[in-house]
């Protein structure tokens, strides 16, 4: 076994760049709310091949200035079939940034605090972020799977089957998410959600944000409705099926297509129980805003100038 350790030289968060070429591994982020000083171990249990000598002339260096702690391990050869790892392991103070870029080697953070940014860059490797202020993660066909952020943005480049889970998401505020294939899974967008994929699938739990944009050329689009106004799903040669749930606002906007045209979502029974006083066809229309199931324009402001007075008589009602 070969390994080398760096610490930072003074307390307090740092930016760890990772770097790590040509090799199989991975790298380790345990962000400890009780860590004061950075530290970092680069390791192998080969004792005098390849991976050894790699580890043996990398580049471990602290920037007082920057506050940054670098490993920067180059191991052409060292890949899966060989056997033999390189993997980093750090342990960093909360509110850190963690800039990491790898080949093959995979990418995990975890810990009980969040990173402040986890920006990283592989080709295959996969990636977990268990919980960060900012995410940033891009790929070629490396899964990629995000805990929790404010916000995150995703991007995948590779050739991916459309229903292989691709890209999870746990609960963010913001995502931005960009594939070519490979299924996209969401649990909770809160403040914004926009998804564009090739021909991947896209499965969200749960949407409340107020900007919902999902688009896929040939997938297959599942999605709850559970807060938020306007939200926009199409698949011009997959299937869309949307839930409204009763959480959602009396006066929520659903636009969806597939296939087969125009889509109108389903509405829950709950939903349709809290706003019993509002037309169905009126409620949560999926031909877009103001629109009810088979009126024209006119049929369709009405309905809608009724279903907005009764929603606001049920908002002062509620409000007395």
């Amino acid at each position: 076994m070969v390994e080398r350790n760096i610490s930072a030289e003074t307390e307090g968060a740092v930016l760890l760049e990772a770097l790590l070429h040509d090799r199989y591994g991975a790298v380790y982020v345990n962000v400890n709310p009780d860590c004061k000083v950075a530290s970092v171990r680069v390791m192998t249990t080969d004792s005098e091949g390849v991976a050894a000598q790699a580890i043996a002339d990398g580049k471990l260096t602290w920037d007082e200035e920057d506050r940054r702690l670098t490993v920067d391990i180059e191991a052409p050869g060292v890949n899966s079939r060989d056997g033999w790892r390189v993997d980093v392991w750090a342990e960093l103070p909360p509110g850190s940034t963690l800039d990491a870029h790898t080949d093959e080697a995979d990418v995990e953070t975890s810990g009980e605090a969040p990173l402040a940014d986890a920006m990283i860059e592989t080709t295959t490797g996969e990636v977990r972020v268990e919980d960060a202020v900012k995410a940033y993660v891009k790929t070629v066909s490396g899964p990629v799977h995000v805990g929790f952020a404010d916000e995150a943005v995703v991007r995948t480049e590779g050739d991916v089957a459309p229903d292989r889970d691709h890209v999870t998401i746990g609960e963010v505020g913001a995502l931005d998410v960009q594939t070519t294939g490979g299924k996209v899974r969401v649990e909770h967008a809160i403040i914004s959600l926009a998804v564009k994929t090739k021909d991947g699938d896209v499965e969200i739990d749960s949407t409340s944000s107020d900007g919902t944009d999902v688009r896929s050329q040939s997938g297959r689009i599942t999605a709850t409705v559970t807060g938020g106004k306007n939200h926009q799903f199409s698949s011009p040669t997959g299937v869309v099926d949307i839930t409204v749930e009763y959480t959602a606002p009396p006066d929520v906007k659903i636009q969806a297509s597939d296939i087969r045209g125009p889509v109108r979502p389903t509405l829950s029974e709950g939903f349709l129980e809290v706003n019993q006083h509002r037309p169905p066809s009126a409620a949560a229309s999926g031909l877009g805003a103001g629109q009810a199931a088979g009126g024209g324009a006119a049929g369709g402001s009405a309905a809608a100038g009724a279903a907005a007075t009764r929603a606001g008589e049920r908002r002062a009602a509620i409000e007395c």
